[in-house]
This record gives C-alpha cells, structure tokens and sequence, in this order.
C-alpha cells in the first residue's frame, strides 16, 4: 500500500517515488534497475525531486550501504549522481545519516 507518491519526470519517462517529502518515517528499498532511475533523474535535474525527497534518498543509501542492505557501489553511483553538487540541505543529511 502506498501513502504518498509521486511521479517525477525522467527525460519524458515517468518515475514513481514512494514516500514522497518524507510523509513517513520508513525507508524506501527500490529494485536496482529503479534505483538507476533516480541516478539519472538526479544527473538530469535533481530540483524535479523535491528536496525531502533527495535528502531522504540519501539517508536511505547511507542507512542500507551501512547495515549491508545495498551493495556498495550501487550505493556510491546513487550518491555519485549529485556530482559534489550538493546544496546545504543535502551536505547536512550526508553528514549526520552518515554519521547514524
């Protein structure tokens, strides 16, 4: 069951993200191939993802990466999809999820 989604846009192809704004408090597993999705929504346009939404994201990858839910390096091309371009907001939850 799903509470709150959303459908961003990916170069035309849509993209379903669970969880949207963080109206819950769970983590969000999506199969690999959706993950890589979300990589190039990111690369192509991170603001089409609203700001919870990418700092959720990245709680998520470091909370999974960290207890061996996701392997490393899907979990460093997530991550690499911001290409250091990350806003205050996001530095923060890179350094206080990673941190958890």
């Amino acid at each position: 069951f799903i509470i709150n989604s959303t459908v961003v846009k990916d170069g035309g192809e849509p993209l379903v993200m669970l969880n949207l704004e963080a109206y819950g408090y769970y983590r969000v597993m999506y199969e690999e191939s959706h993950w890589l999705k979300i990589v190039d929504a990111i690369k192509e346009d991170k603001e089409n993802i609203p700001l919870s939404s990418r700092i959720n994201i990245i709680c998520d990858i470091l909370d999974f990466k960290a207890n061996g839910i996701m392997e490393t390096d899907l979990a460093d091309a997530i991550l690499d999809a911001w290409n250091g371009n990350y806003n205050q907001e996001e530095v923060w939850a890179l350094e206080e999820c990673g941190n958890g």
